[in-house]
């Protein structure tokens, strides 16, 4: 769970300063036309940056999960041996 938090506490902070940093850029823009430019491609590199921490945050919970299951699983495949042999 520790990595899982890491991990949106990193994508977290990612987001916000590309935030800031496009708010900074496109105070810069001459034209319309740049503003909305800048907007497209923004739109654009957020949506593949979210794309990928959503998927490195799925990989984390399912490692997460998997060791928090893997007692568990040990203790019931033990039982089923258990039950196997008598």
């Amino acid at each position: 769970m520790t990595a899982l938090n890491k991990k949106a506490l990193d994508a977290a902070q990612s987001n916000v300063e590309a935030g800031f940093d496009f708010a900074r850029d496109i105070m810069s823009a001459k034209t319309v036309g740049d503003m909305i430019e800048m907007q497209t491609s923004f739109a654009r590199k957020q949506f593949d940056t979210l794309s990928g921490q959503s998927k490195d945050m799925q990989d984390a919970l399912t490692q997460s999960i998997e060791e928090v299951s893997a007692p568990v699983k040990e203790a019931a495949e033990k039982v089923l041996a258990d039950i196997k042999v008598a």
